[in-house]
């Protein structure tokens, strides 16, 4: 089992008490967090990249809609193309934290993990405080030390609900971890250009619900058929219905 560590002291912690909560706090709490998670980086697969020059860019794009039509793709992507660090090597990335605040509140449903470059394959938490929420932490770690120079596609969120405009921004108090160089190199984060907060639209009311889903197992019921391939109601489309809902 990989080990943590707490911002304030280094003492070793296990993967429950990270999603208790440590993970529910938001703002003031979110620079400890922000070299917890270096520190959660470091300790996965050494010590990471430091000294990066320049900046990275994240970009927040609408993905379109999902859920049979009824929920709102949005994606976020860093870019860290042509950064270099110590030793005169391209930086990699190997985690993040992303705050990610939306409006009106209640609106987000769920979030993936990002699949760009290829390669990657991103372990994400997605954390709030209170089931009526504006504002959600993603934490997704890689700990990869060939983790490539280029864009990365870090995570996607969904927001279903009533029909009409959301709001969604990225806040400052996110962060991004360097990629393992060498044993010499000592945990840093990547600066980073803030997006314009991005106006995307739900399309439609949400009318689909838990019950009538279940209800329709191994039945044709074109409303819940979610995932391909299409055909009778299976477990795809009911985690994909649960991932769809609203709080």
């Amino acid at each position: 089992m990989m080990r943590y560590f707490t911002a304030t002291s280094l003492t070793p912690i296990s993967v429950p008490r990270c999603r208790g909560r440590a993970f529910r706090k938001k703002r003031g709490a979110m620079k400890n967090f922000n070299v917890f998670i270096m520190c959660m980086v470091a300790a996965s697969v050494g010590l990471a990249q430091s000294s990066v020059q320049g900046t990275a860019t994240i970009t927040v794009l609408d993905g379109g809609t999902d859920c049979n039509g009824l929920a709102r793709r949005v994606e976020i992507h860093a870019d860290l193309t042509g950064l270099i660090g110590d030793g005169n090597e391209l930086a990699g990335l190997n985690g993040y934290v992303l705050a990610v605040s939306f409006d009106p509140d209640g609106s987000f449903t769920s979030a993936t993990p990002g699949n760009q470059p290829a390669q990657v394959h991103w372990s994400l938490i997605t954390t709030h405080e209170t089931v009526i929420f504006d504002e959600v932490t993603l934490v997704g770690w890689w700990p990869e030390p060939s983790a490539p120079n280029g864009s990365y596609h870090l995570a996607t969120l969904l927001f279903a609900g009533d029909p009409g405009p959301v709001t969604v921004a990225v806040e400052g108090t996110s962060s991004l971890a360097s990629r393992l160089v060498s044993p010499t190199n000592r945990p840093d984060v990547i600066a980073y250009q803030l997006p314009n907060a991005l106006v995307v639209t739900i399309p439609g009311s949400f009318n689909l619900d838990l019950l009538t889903g279940v209800a329709s197992w191994l039945q044709s019921n074109a409303l819940y058929d979610l995932t391909a391939p299409a055909g009778d109601i299976d477990i795809r489309d009911l985690c994909k219905l649960v991932s769809c809902s609203p709080p």
